[in-house]
């Protein structure tokens, strides 16, 4: 009886951002969470427009440039 041998293993493909969607760093005067997930100063966070207008504000988060 022989074995088989394992089919090699291929990574899943990685889906681009989706549209609408920009980077924004958070910022040293950030709060432990910003729009509703746990941060650390100079994370990146992908976020709409929407999601990020208040924290943009507050000066929480800036624009990945």
């Amino acid at each position: 009886m022989t074995r088989k041998s394992p089919e090699p293993v291929t990574p899943a493909p990685v889906s681009p951002a989706p549209a609408g969607v920009a980077d924004y760093i958070v910022t040293d005067t950030a709060p432990p969470r910003v729009a509703g997930r746990r941060v650390a100063a100079g994370e990146i966070l992908q976020l709409t427009e929407d999601q990020a207008r208040s924290e943009l504000i507050a000066l929480h988060i800036r624009p990945a440039v």
